[in-house]
């Protein structure tokens, strides 16, 4: 597994954490951050341009972290290469707390069942 991690700010922009670009395409592209920073297409297109196949999952958060640093109103980003993993995504709108449970079955039902290993 290599990981490659980038962190964004008003003030810096986007500023590389880790020493090396990742050696093959990475994964899994996750990205954590405040609402408002997620909500920035253009600060999605630009990740999206650096991972044009990626399947990149995003949560917010209430306070980033990378190495040490915990900051509010970033972006925190971690670009993974798995050597044998396999990733399925699949997504769904809760529109309500009280629909939860039926879509948290929903998603299960759509996930493949052989040879899974974790549910992020």
């Amino acid at each position: 597994m290599h990981i490659e991690q980038k962190k964004w700010t008003k003030q810096h922009g986007w500023v590389m954490h880790t020493k090396e670009p990742l050696p093959t395409p990475p994964s899994l592209v996750l990205v954590f951050g405040g609402n408002d920073a997620l909500k920035n297409t253009t600060l999605f297109e630009e990740i999206r341009s650096w991972y044009p196949s990626e399947k990149i999952v995003s949560a917010s958060t209430a306070g980033e972290i990378i190495d040490t640093e915990v900051s509010d109103d970033a972006l925190v980003l971690s670009a993974i290469a798995f050597e044998k993993t396999t990733i399925q995504c699949v997504e769904a709108t809760i529109d309500s707390s009280e629909h939860s449970e039926e879509v948290g079955k929903t998603l299960a039902q759509a996930l493949p069942k052989e040879g899974l290993v974790h549910v992020m």
